[in-house]
């Protein structure tokens, strides 16, 4: 058996094999003008933990729009095996929404000393940082709602910031993805189904959905009406189908069900 030593990485090999290639040397120096590019402009600091994403994967290509801030986990991540055409940062909804909050929480700002001026100062950060448009915030500095660049309103409080997230469990002898809603055709008058763990720990299945109707979050009349009647603000049970059903209701989530 080989020990740890055996199986470490010789990075020193690696750099002589392959980074420090010409042609290697100059996409990494390109990859560092891009940082520091976005440094200048504020839409990354050091040690934020993010990363400078090239949209057509060519790190040379330093122009503005072919620039984008990530995460280091999405960045990072095998280009296969991301969700499609999805980057962490650009998701809308309860994703993007607690994001924007935590960075509004970490700021420290002073302003011209009041908390208008406060807030005034957070919002033209966040508008630059992620690329918004008419944020507003409430006295307390908190997200109320903002516009994305395609100019869709967001609403904080129509997401409902679902407190979940994706694990993996085990449900009659198979793993499964917990609190990640997906078609299924195993009951006919069901158009959904979900994996979750219940008060007791107990992994169970909650089918939601009508089959025969369409998801018509996109339109900010229908998806306001769908919350209202449902009663979504008071939604807080996920073992039950009017949880799911308003989390797929949820603003700015894209619609590909």
């Amino acid at each position: 058996m080989k020990t740890f030593l055996e199986y470490a990485r010789d990075y020193r090999k690696e750099y002589d094999n392959y980074h420090a290639r010409p042609e290697q040397r100059e996409r990494n120096a390109a990859r560092l003008r891009a940082r520091r590019l976005m440094v200048k402009s504020g839409k990354v600091e050091k040690f934020d933990k993010m990363d400078v994403h090239h949209k057509d994967n060519d790190p040379l290509n330093n122009e503005e729009d072919n620039l984008e801030v990530t995460t280091q986990t999405w960045n990072r991540t095998e280009p296969r095996l991301r969700k499609e055409g999805v980057n962490e940062l650009q998701m809308s909804g309860r994703q993007q929404i607690v994001q924007i909050q935590k960075y509004l929480d970490d700021m420290r700002v002073s302003g011209d000393g009041t908390s208008k001026g406060a807030n005034d100062t957070k919002k033209k950060s966040i508008e630059k940082r992620f690329n918004l448009k008419d944020v507003k915030l409430d006295k307390r500095g908190k997200l109320i709602s903002y516009k994305t660049d395609r100019g869709q309103l967001v609403s904080a409080n129509e997401c409902n910031c679902f407190d979940h997230e994706l694990t993996e469990a085990e449900y009659q002898g198979k793993k499964v993805t917990l609190n990640d809603p997906i078609r299924t055709s195993e009951n006919p008058n069901k158009k959904f189904k979900v994996y979750v763990k219940n008060a007791k720990g107990k992994v169970v299945v909650v089918r939601f959905g009508d089959p025969n109707m369409s998801i018509k979050r996109d339109d900010p009349g229908r998806r306001k009406n769908f919350r209202a009647r449902h009663n979504c603000d008071d939604k807080k049970d996920k073992t039950t189908p009017g949880y799911w059903s308003c989390y797929q209701w949820r603003a700015g989530a894209k619609v590909d069900n």
